[in-house]
């Protein structure tokens, strides 16, 4: 029975994520069967139940599916750290509800699992989590509000001593590169240390570049996004981080929340 409703939510997930909302509960048909909603909005930094997803066949021979949701609000640019006590359990985003009609709007994630900490960079508004589970799932919500820096160019480089760890946050609608300064006192070669925070994909989209903007060569030192430069006079190098612009959706495979250090 199990993978039964499983393989049957999967398909709903393709065509129609989550259907009517009001306060409560809200149920939507279509020809063959009833869905229906209940919708808890979720606190911040303190743990919510979701109910588990239920499907039962009526006498007519049409299923009513059961989904619990839980609401958040993104109020600004920023992201949301999302934690589950069970890393096991798949959790659906959703957005675009619409009242009184099943919905086939924009889905941020087709399911976090593997973890119990998911970090997600989305615009401004309400969003849902739900499980596709039979069984109820525990979350806790937390928003991290992100500024907009202005050293979107060389001339503008934010100063980074070695060892201290930057996070770069690419918030919806402002997705520059970041420039940061490096001083080296003496000939060395540069370590650079990346780690994406959301879990996506890093791969090189940074540049190192010297004091006159010639890019510097790098290599990749470990399987752990580490990489390394040759051995450098000393003086002025800049390092520049990316976000690869052609895939700037939010939700994509790619890294919008990057932590960066140097040494």
């Amino acid at each position: 029975m199990k993978n039964v409703l499983k393989r049957t939510l999967v398909a709903m997930v393709a065509v129609a994520m989550l259907a009517a909302l009001i306060p409560g509960k809200a149920q939507a048909k279509d020809d063959e069967n009833l869905y229906t909603y209940k919708i808890t909005e979720m606190a911040q930094k303190q743990w919510t139940t979701a109910g588990k997803f239920t499907a039962k066949k009526g006498d007519d021979g049409k299923w009513v599916f059961t989904i619990n949701a839980l609401k958040i609000d993104v109020p600004s640019n920023g992201y949301a750290k999302i934690e589950t006590k069970d890393a096991n359990t798949k959790v659906f985003m959703s957005t675009g509800l619409k009242e009184g009609a099943k919905v086939t709007e924009f889905v941020y994630d087709y399911g976090l699992t593997g973890s119990t900490t998911y970090c997600r960079v989305f615009p401004q508004g309400t969003y849902y989590l739900w499980t596709a589970e039979e069984k109820d799932v525990s979350l806790k919500y937390t928003f991290v509000k992100a500024s907009s820096p202005d050293n979107y160019c060389r001339a503008k480089a934010a100063k980074l001593n070695s060892g201290k760890k930057q996070t770069i946050v690419f918030t919806d609608g402002y997705e520059y590169s970041r420039w940061y300064k490096i001083k080296l006192n003496k000939k060395k070669a540069i370590t650079l240390n990346l780690n994406a925070v959301d879990g996506g994909e890093i791969e090189k989209y940074f540049g190192v570049f010297d004091s006159k903007g010639k890019a510097v060569s790098v290599t990749a030192k470990t399987k752990n996004k580490t990489y390394k430069t040759a051995t450098l006079k000393k003086g002025t190098y800049y390092v520049r981080i990316d976000y690869p612009f052609t895939w700037s959706e939010p939700g994509s495979a790619y890294a919008r929340i990057k932590e960066f250090s140097w040494k």
